[in-house]
C-alpha cells in the first residue's frame, strides 16, 4: 500500500492526501493486566505442579523503544497488546506449571498484606541462609520475577523493540475450595 513512516514525538503538518495516519503508539511505560482471553477484569488461571487451579492477578509493565520494529514485527496498537499479554500469560502460567502449592501458599503467607509488587529495577538477591543456591533460596514472587524477566527482557527488546521492566503479582487465590480451605486451616495452626 505505501511506505511505514513512523513520526517522532513533536508536530507534523500533513499536507499530501496520500499520507494516512493510522494511530498513536506510546513510548511511555505503560501496564497491561494479563489474562488468557479478552476479558481483562477475570483472574489468569493456572495450574500448579499438583495441577491444582490457581486464579492469579497479574500485570506487566513495558514501554516500547523501538516503534518502527514492533510496529513491523507485531502489528498496530491492540496486536501489541494481545502479543504482549499472550507471551507474558504463557510465561507465568509455564512458571507457576514448575511450582508446588506449598511454595506458592508459603510465599503468599510472608508477602506484605495488601502488596504484591515486585521491582526489577535493581534485581537484589535477599540472603536466605548459608545456601549457595539462591535460586530454590528465593521466596516464590521473587523467583518468578527473575525467571519471567530473564525469559523475556533480553528477546523482546531485540527482537520487537520492546522493553519488559516489571512484573506484579496482585492477588493470588486457590480455585479449589476443599484445598483452600485446608491451606487456611493449617496456616491459622501455625
Amino acid at each position: 500500500k505505501g511506505q511505514l513512516k513512523i513520526l517522532p514525538p513533536g508536530r507534523h503538518i500533513i499536507e499530501d492526501e496520500e499520507h494516512i495516519f493510522d494511530e498513536f503508539l506510546s513510548t511511555q511505560q505503560m501496564c497491561l493486566n494479563l489474562t488468557k482471553d479478552a476479558r481483562r477484569d477475570q483472574l489468569m488461571i493456572c495450574e500448579s505442579r499438583e495441577l491444582v487451579r490457581i486464579g492469579i492477578q497479574a500485570s506487566v509493565f513495558y514501554n516500547i523503544r523501538d516503534p518502527k520494529l514492533a510496529v513491523i514485527k507485531i502489528g498496530d496498537v491492540k496486536d501489541i497488546e494481545n502479543f504482549i499479554n499472550d507471551t507474558a500469560a504463557a510465561v507465568i502460567t509455564t512458571i507457576i506449571r514448575t511450582t508446588s502449592l506449598a511454595e506458592i501458599a508459603q510465599s503468599g503467607r510472608s508477602m506484605e498484606k495488601g502488596t504484591g509488587m515486585i521491582n526489577s529495577g535493581e534485581d537484589k538477591l535477599h540472603d536466605q541462609g548459608d545456601d549457595d543456591d539462591l535460586e530454590t533460596n528465593l521466596p516464590f514472587f521473587d523467583r518468578m520475577h527473575t525467571d519471567f524477566i530473564s525469559r523475556l527482557r533480553e528477546n523482546f527488546l531485540n527482537e520487537y523493540g520492546i522493553f519488559m521492566l516489571n512484573v506484579r503479582i496482585g492477588d493470588f487465590k486457590v480455585l479449589d475450595e476443599d484445598i483452600s480451605q485446608s491451606i487456611a486451616n493449617h496456616a491459622s495452626t501455625t
